[in-house]
């Protein structure tokens, strides 16, 4: 059995047999489905985490000489409509170089910020979380993701190259951005560029089974609904439970300090639910492989 299906088979058995519940608190709620093309959902999250980067440096009044895209801002408050707005492997290495920096200036600053420690811890866990999940994505992107091939010669007519001989125009801005990472020998994915998005869709913007998109398998996907799905909002209460009867239950000391019921009411419900639907998905298995058993036997 190769290392990849032993992997998988390790990981689908974790999933089977231990359930997450989350609660979120949210600034706001748009009731948007979660898009349904792996490509589209990277680019909004992509979004999201830039935005939420971007409130903290604004809150934290970060300046500094932060090497961006190849580059040198002098102010890293300045908004970057470049890789980061797409959905690559170098989006999310820029994200988590962001992450970094912003990291390494609230604990720089901490001890004379006019905020409460838990602020702060908050704020720590949220750039701790972004990287993490930004991380996990790279790491699926790496296996995923279609590399494109950049050639000295065709990119000085800002052109980029699935292969040889099959190349596409770019913007000048975005082969701009993009110059820093040939000149360091480094391959872009399809994601990293706009063409990426695009041709992720149909003509009408639908998805399609013809949609040039990511090929995930159903554990990668749900790693990115979820990162979707949770954003940037504060978890508050988050239970595990694992079969063997295991429960860890985390709770967020701000709201420890000062709990709401109906949160309270809200998460055991999740819960109650989760166990509900997992006694069945088992149940469901069990008797299924009891048949297949069965019918082998005869």
């Amino acid at each position: 059995m190769s290392t990849n299906w032993k992997s998988q088979i390790e990981s689908a058995a974790y999933d089977l047999t231990h359930m997450e519940i989350n609660t979120i608190i949210s600034s706001d709620v748009t009731a948007a489905k979660t898009p349904s093309r792996p490509r589209e959902l990277l680019h909004k999250l992509a979004i999201k985490y830039d935005e939420k980067l971007n409130d903290l440096i604004n809150e934290y009044e970060l300046v500094s000489e932060l090497s961006i895209n190849g580059t040198l801002a002098s102010d890293v408050n300045t908004q970057m409509n470049g890789l980061i707005k797409e959905s690559g492997f170098y989006s999310f290495q820029e994200l988590i170089d962001r992450v970094n920096f912003i990291e390494k200036q609230v604990r720089k600053q901490a001890p004379t910020l006019d905020k409460l420690d838990e602020d702060v811890d908050s704020d720590l866990s949220m750039l701790n979380r972004i990287r993490r999940n930004s991380q996990e994505i790279m790491d699926i992107l790496y296996q995923k993701d279609t590399f494109v091939y950049l050639d000295s010669k065709e990119f000085l007519g800002n052109r980029v190259c699935k292969k040889v001989g099959q190349c596409t125009d770019l913007p000048p801005a975005e082969a701009a951005l993009i110059e820093p990472l040939l000149q360091q020998h480094k391959l872009v994915s399809m994601g990293d560029l706009s063409i990426g998005l695009e041709h992720s869709r149909d003509s009408k913007g639908q998805n399609t089974m013809d949609a040039k998109d990511l090929k995930l398998d159903l554990r990668q996907l749900t790693l990115l609904k979820k990162a979707f799905d949770i954003g940037t909002s504060k978890v508050v209460l988050q239970t595990i439970i694992g079969l063997d009867g295991d429960v860890t239950t985390r709770i967020a000391k701000s709201f420890a300090d000062n709990q709401i019921p109906l949160v309270n009411d809200l998460h055991q419900d999740g819960i109650r639910l989760s166990v509900n639907y997992w006694n069945n998905l088992i149940n469901a298995i069990t008797k299924f492989g009891e048949f297949i058993i069965g019918k082998l036997s005869k």
